[in-house]
């Protein structure tokens, strides 16, 4: 596991920023970079899963912010110390290349929010091929 990078979103359910850095999360890990990533489980990690420690522990970390409190990247920080190597704040990307979600919600994404999820997915797989060339 070495040559991989965990991609980790927030656990955010109130906000439509939080479910769009989950589905940006799985497209990545299961379809843009599977070879290259593992997702992290914010609910696995407070349960004190082995696996997710593990990520936290050994691996660099993409956090998914979902919220403007950063919340993944305060908790993983008690875990991981310096491993949280990007932090991604979902709003406020979305809002600096003017992607407008205006017709989804945190329980049921529109067809701007999924473009938004598209967005996100292909700007995180670029920021694991960043790492992986500096590692």
């Amino acid at each position: 596991m070495k040559n991989k990078i965990c991609v980790w979103p927030s656990s955010e359910l109130t906000s439509v920023f939080g479910t769009i850095g989950r589905q940006a999360a799985y497209l990545v890990c299961e379809k843009l970079r599977p070879q290259q990533t593992v997702l992290g489980c914010m609910p696995a990690l407070f349960s004190g899963v082995q696996e997710d420690i593990g990520f936290a522990r050994d691996l660099p970390i993409i956090t998914l912010e979902g919220h403007h409190a950063h919340h993944a990247d305060k908790l993983l920080k008690e875990y991981a110390r310096d491993k949280v190597t990007i932090v991604v704040d979902v709003e406020r990307l979305l809002k600096i290349n003017l992607i407008n979600v205006s017709d989804s919600s945190p329980q049921k994404l529109g067809p701007k929010g999924n473009k938004a999820v598209r967005f996100l997915a292909h700007y995180t797989a670029k920021i694991v091929d960043d790492l992986l060339r500096k590692k």
